[in-house]
């Protein structure tokens, strides 16, 4: 009974090495070869199989000498790239009203297109769709800057510039006219790269914006002219590519 439980745990172990090692055949002209020996003529060939199938037979006279080595892992380098276009997508909610209106959440799509420099510092052009009162679409200017030059990174970002009303009309007890107004985002976030061209983006912070709009009074005869104040934190979520 000894022997048997010997001669097992023997075999698992030289089974298990087995699973842990390839052979490697090194050739004289610098050439290395990972993969499985299916055939060895002493003296004269030797027949090795690689990943995916293939199959080369080398003469004893080409080759430098043969080993027994842990399998290569290849390792996969995530290299940022020190400069050029991207491209940043996202979704997300805004929390919060106006001096005039409160809307409790509200959705709010982006999209940055522009250009990296010096590895760590973004700029580009921010356009989407801002759900106020009316639905704006920002035309703003944007920076960024990541904190790690790295695969995963917190950054900084700042974005400011004009809402312009899709729909410049609301009626209500009157009618205004939307013009738009100024709005800026300083934000704090978080991203990781899939890969070299693609990953995830995280941000959150503070947004405030500017709506303003006119109404002509016909009883007074007048125009009045009316500014709204949107004070709003908001969390979104989107992908970068590069």
């Amino acid at each position: 009974m000894r022997i048997f439980i010997t001669g097992l745990l023997l075999c698992l172990v030289i089974s298990v090495s087995a699973q842990k090692t390839e052979d490697v055949v090194y050739l004289k002209n610098g050439s290395i070869l990972r993969g499985k020996i299916i055939e060895m003529v002493p003296d004269q060939y030797v027949k090795i199989q690689i990943a995916g199938g293939s199959i080369f037979v080398f003469q004893n006279s080409e080759i430098q000498y043969i080993s027994k080595e842990a399998p290569f892992k290849a390792v996969k380098n995530y290299e940022t790239k020190s400069c050029g276009y991207f491209n940043a997508a996202s979704l997300g909610f805004l929390i919060g009203g106006s001096s005039w209106y409160y809307n409790p959440v509200s959705l709010t799509v982006s999209v940055t297109n522009g250009y990296k420099w010096q590895n760590k510092v973004y700029a580009g052009l921010t356009t989407g769709f801002e759900f106020l009162r009316v639905v704006a679409i920002p035309l703003k200017i944007e920076g960024r800057w990541d904190v790690f030059d790295s695969r995963i990174s917190p950054y900084l970002k700042l974005n400011a510039g004009y809402l312009l009303p899709l729909d410049g009309k609301q009626t209500e007890e009157w009618d205004y006219n939307y013009t738009g107004g100024f709005g800026i985002t300083p934000a704090v976030g978080f991203r990781s790269y899939f890969n070299n061209n693609s990953g995830f983006d995280m941000n959150f912070g503070y947004r405030y914006e500017e709506l303003f709009s006119k109404r002509y009074d016909s009883y007074y005869q007048t125009e009045i002219e009316r500014r709204e104040i949107f004070n709003r934190v908001f969390f979104s979520i989107g992908f970068i590519f590069k």
